[in-house]
């Protein structure tokens, strides 16, 4: 059993090579395969022509949605992002590029593809157990979560990642912060 990888993909291209794959995947949905956790990435790949049984494509996607940035699939995948998956859309639709984030605890797995932030801005993550992640942008906005959480003015709380990991670390076992690397 693996462990699931949080994996969020923006694709951005031609307008309709993206609402070529939005119609693919909501014509997976309507079918009868009894996808009880969202359309797998297999059935994606064998939809477009491509050989799933010699690709890593193991997990699903539960969402997607189109904005002005692109089409979003929000995915599980097994232990990390299916790069091969990721790689296979790109050439299946020439021009398409696809920023993506990979978020597995586990593994301490926190990366991302978008360097410039403009699809994926989160790079920090605070887990506190009985509350849950909270994503941010900025080292000051989760430092500010932080303070307001903690009730501690924003003084006397570490101004950068690794001091302010010892800290949390050290102020209560049940906190922990993680950044996104950009790769």
């Amino acid at each position: 059993m693996p462990n699931w990888c949080d994996t969020t993909y923006c694709c951005t291209g031609k307008q309709r090579d993206l609402e070529s794959l939005e119609k693919v995947l909501k014509d997976l949905e309507k079918r009868d395969d009894n996808f009880d956790f969202g359309i797998p990435l297999y059935a994606i790949v064998d939809e477009l022509g491509g050989d799933s049984e010699f690709m890593g494509c193991r997990g699903t996607v539960g969402s997607y949605r189109m904005d002005e940035k692109g089409l979003w699939l929000y995915q599980d995948t097994a232990w990390c992002e299916q790069s091969d998956f990721r790689e296979f859309l790109e050439k299946t639709y020439p021009g398409m590029v696809i920023y993506y984030s990979e978020i597995e605890p586990m593994e301490d797995l926190y990366y991302t593809n978008d360097s410039s932030g403009k699809y994926i801005s989160t790079r920090y993550i605070v887990d506190l157990d009985e509350i849950g992640w909270e994503y941010f942008d900025t080292i000051e906005a989760a430092i500010e979560y932080i303070s307001m959480i903690l009730d501690i003015p924003v003084e006397e709380i570490p101004d950068n990642y690794e001091e302010l990991s010892v800290w949390l670390e050290e102020a209560n076992e049940y906190f922990s912060m993680h950044k996104i690397e950009v790769v």
